[in-house]
């Protein structure tokens, strides 16, 4: 089998359906932006066309590469090797679970609140009772730790959430703002009030001794956001103990980039929270990566950018037995 071509067709007004076509007939898919068209079209015809595209670790290690420090190419390697296993996947009849070595086991998630404020009385009433008629019983805020409205929406989140879980676990991305000392009494503030399960990015990830001195002085668990990717940044946090837990993302590394660093970071004991993607198709890691943890959802249920026979209930994403990512691709439209 070898790859012929790639196609790339407009799925809404910001993501792209990447296709990867074989001379067997099966092909391969996964999403891409819009402004990275000719640079994924350019990433395929220097590293994959005409190669085979079951050869996922070496095809991989060829994209990264051509991409070098490029963090545009790198997305644009990640998004091809999705693909790629998406194809290897369909061509074997199998799931991606199946053949990333996993079983079909739920994966625990969590419900990511995007955005810097708290929303209206009405809007917070709304996703809150759409969280608990999903059953989760975990949350992620994003918001500056110094920022007025903080411990107020955490309050509200932890009060959803607590219908289906006592206690809650609850998140929140620091988002790296603020010095070293502030950061740690800001966060000890909150730890006054509420049981924060894990601090994202409470400062600069390049900075492995801050991100330590951080960890060692709160009880949350504190660990990367997606600043910090593939082995060259990771590892130097891995070596220091910076982190207690790892935040991997399919948009970085890939799903070979994610199964390297999950072993990686299984060998520091460390657990695994995989990034929101859409159709939630990080749940296949569940049943594959050791130390699984969570994963990241960004969309209710009802209002997914790609729909997908991962199904969510009682705070859990159980994949199904589809063959590939089990993505429902939509029509192309504009």
């Amino acid at each position: 089998m070898k790859l012929t071509s790639c196609k790339i067709t407009p799925v809404n007004t910001r993501i792209s359906r990447i296709r990867l076509l074989s001379d067997a007939g099966a092909e391969g898919s996964w999403v891409i932006d819009h402004d990275l068209h000719t640079m994924a079209e350019s990433l395929f015809s220097a590293a994959l066309a005409g190669q085979d595209p079951r050869a996922t670790a070496s095809l991989w290690r060829n994209m990264l590469d051509h991409a070098g420090d490029n963090l545009q190419a790198r997305i644009c390697a990640a998004a091809l090797d999705v693909a790629l296993w998406d194809l290897k996947s369909v061509s074997g009849n199998e799931p991606l679970w199946r053949k990333i070595g996993g079983a079909r086991k739920p994966a625990n998630i969590h419900f990511s609140i995007g955005g810097c404020k708290a929303g209206s009385g009405e809007e917070d009433r709304r996703l809150h009772e759409a969280l608990s008629a999903s059953g989760f019983r975990e949350g992620r805020l994003d918001s500056p730790l110094d920022a007025d409205d903080l411990a107020l929406r955490i309050e509200r989140l932890a009060s959803a959430l607590a219908q289906d879980a006592q206690p809650p676990a609850l998140y929140v991305n620091a988002r790296e703002q603020g010095a070293l000392k502030d950061t740690i009494a800001a966060i000890r503030t909150l730890e006054q009030r509420f049981d924060i399960t894990g601090i994202e990015a409470p400062f600069p990830m390049w900075d492995a001794s801050g991100v330590r001195r951080i960890s060692e002085n709160i009880r949350a668990a504190v660990f990367n956001d997606l600043s910090a990717y593939g082995r060259e940044r990771l590892l130097p946090l891995f070596r220091a103990h910076s982190l207690n837990i790892v935040q991997l993302s399919i948009f970085r590394d890939g799903v070979s980039g994610v199964l390297e660093l999950a072993d990686a970071a299984f060998g520091y004991e460390l657990p695994v929270i995989i990034a929101a993607a859409p159709g939630n198709i990080g749940a296949h890691f569940a049943g594959a990566l050791p130390y699984f943890m969570s994963l990241e959802i960004a969309e209710l249920p009802e209002a997914q950018t790609l729909p997908s026979e991962i199904a969510i209930s009682d705070g859990w994403a159980l994949p199904g037995d589809a063959p590939g990512l089990g993505v429902n691709w939509p029509q192309p439209s504009i």
